[in-house]
């Protein structure tokens, strides 16, 4: 089995001077990064100054996590997700509501097979469709079924 480093730990660099055996505030240096310049740095210190970051500018961590999610699974950048958005009149894609549900950002519907996105939808038709397994026979058979016992009001 491997062992993967965590997040606090930094996997070794090899090229370069090595680092002292400790960082300023205490750190073990034998696990160290290099920035793109070739400084050597203490990854717990650099983690930490990140978490100190996170915490101070809680938006630009929300906007910052949005952005590298949408990126790594639907490979859409910002702008991207943007343009969808502004296509769609910022509005959910089936249901047309603004209201987006608790996560207060629109759902990127996409492909399970392909993974590509389709369009933005809110929670509640996000959920729907995946219930619905995106089987077309079975939302018409929904349908039917909505349609057989629907009140007149």
């Amino acid at each position: 089995m491997t062992n993967y480093p965590s997040s606090i730990e930094k996997i070794r660099c090899k090229p370069g001077p090595r680092p002292r055996a400790h960082c300023r505030r205490g750190h073990d240096m034998s696990i160290y990064s290099r920035t793109s310049c070739g400084k050597n740095y203490c990854g717990a210190c650099a983690d930490q100054r990140s978490i100190e970051y996170q915490k101070r500018n809680p938006a630009k961590k929300k906007l910052w996590s949005h952005q590298n999610s949408i990126k790594r699974r639907y490979g859409l950048t910002q702008t991207e997700y943007n343009t969808m958005l502004s296509n769609q009149n910022n509005c959910c894609a089936i249901c047309g509501t603004t209201k987006w549900g608790n996560r207060g950002s629109p759902s990127v519907d996409h492909d399970h097979v392909t993974g590509k996105a389709r369009a933005l939808l809110c929670v509640r038709c996000n959920i729907g469709l995946g219930a619905f397994q995106d089987n077309i026979d079975i939302m018409k058979n929904a349908i039917k079924y909505i349609s057989l016992y629907k009140r007149d009001v």
